[in-house]
Formats: C-alpha cells, sequence, structure tokens
C-alpha cells in the first residue's frame, strides 16, 4: 500500500511540476551606457547579467542619442550575442546614411506592431532583425555583448549609448518546487495518520 502512495505521489508531483513549469517571472537586466560608440570598427560593449533562468522571452531596451543632435540611428548596425552559446542576433540595420534621424529611444520585441521607421525617431516598441526567440531556452546569466558599427565615415562624432537593458519572463523554479515538496508531505503525513 506504501508503493503505490509513493508513486501515487511522484506522479502527481511531475504532473504539477510540469504545470507549473509554465509559471514565469519577469525580470530586468541593467547594462549601462557607453561614450563615443560610432568608430571606424566594431565597437563591443559587455553586459555581465546576474539574474538567472532559461529564458523564455527576451526583449533588448537601448537608448542611443547624438548630443549634438546630427542624424545617426539609420547608418547603425546593432547586434547581441549572449556569448556562452554564441548565439547572435541582428537587432538594427540601418540603410540609409543621411536620413534625418536624430534619437533611438526603443523596445526590440519580436511582438512589436512593425519594423523601425526608414527616418524619423526610431521609439517604443519595433521588430529587431532577427528573432530575439533564438535566445529562448538558454541560460540568462553571464556575458553578453552589444555590437555597434557605424557603418558611416564619421567617426567619434558623439554619439553615445545612454543604456540598455535586458526584459523579458523566465520560468519561475520556485512554484514548482513548493507544490512538490508540498504534496510529498500530505502524502507521509496521510501514510502516518493511517498507520495510527
Amino acid at each position: 500500500m506504501r508503493t503505490t502512495q509513493l508513486l501515487s505521489c511522484l506522479l502527481v508531483s511531475l504532473f504539477w511540476l510540469s504545470a507549473a513549469s509554465s509559471a514565469h517571472a519577469a525580470f530586468m537586466a541593467n547594462c549601462g551606457g557607453a561614450n563615443d560608440i560610432d568608430t571606424p570598427t566594431v565597437t563591443a560593449i559587455g553586459c555581465n547579467v546576474v539574474e538567472t533562468g532559461l529564458i523564455a522571452d527576451l526583449n533588448v531596451a537601448l537608448e542611443i542619442d547624438d548630443l549634438a543632435g546630427n542624424p545617426y540611428a539609420t547608418d547603425l548596425q546593432l547586434t547581441l550575442t549572449h556569448v556562452a552559446s554564441g548565439t547572435t542576433v541582428s537587432l538594427y540595420v540601418g540603410t540609409a546614411a543621411f536620413a534625418p534621424t536624430s534619437r533611438m529611444d526603443a523596445i526590440f520585441d519580436d511582438s512589436a506592431g512593425g519594423p523601425p521607421p526608414a527616418s524619423g525617431d526610431i521609439l517604443g516598441a519595433v521588430l529587431p532583425v532577427g528573432s530575439l526567440s533564438a535566445f529562448n531556452g538558454l541560460e540568462l546569466s553571464g556575458a553578453w555583448v552589444l555590437q555597434v558599427l557605424d557603418i558611416s565615415a564619421f567617426p567619434n562624432d558623439g554619439i553615445d549609448l545612454i543604456d540598455w537593458n535586458f526584459t523579458g519572463v523566465v520560468p519561475e523554479p520556485t512554484t514548482a518546487l513548493l507544490l512538490t515538496s508540498g504534496l510529498l508531505g500530505l502524502t507521509l503525513i496521510s501514510g502516518r495518520v493511517k498507520r495510527s
């Protein structure tokens, strides 16, 4: 009888474990900024993320500005790399070197309504060039690298990365562990009650 109870508990626990693994927790990992990101070669800006968990959804927020107000965003190329896996996703590729864009304060999100505009400020949620879902299932913590390439021939003209960060969700393991241990405890208590 006790073996049957333990097997039942194990099956119920596995069911709850798989159901609870769909619970997710939101995260935000701040990466800071960098000055003079418009150089003739790629500028690599690292970020060491301390939040842990397997990525279920990832968005990238970037604020880039030219303090002199010159157009800049449409001649930039931005890519993001998860160092441990080597996975790289293209976020943005500017195509018009002198379009009148003076500011980028965007969130690259796979569920955004559309791509960045061809000219004008790039604000709010926009689609990345590649799919950020390529990072799903990877460990969030560790080293990430944002690569910036200024494809125009005017390096060091005041373009700064004001801030960048990750937002998204990771599975919440604590829910699954609490449910499983609770069910195990109830089964053991019920076994003791029946014996006495």
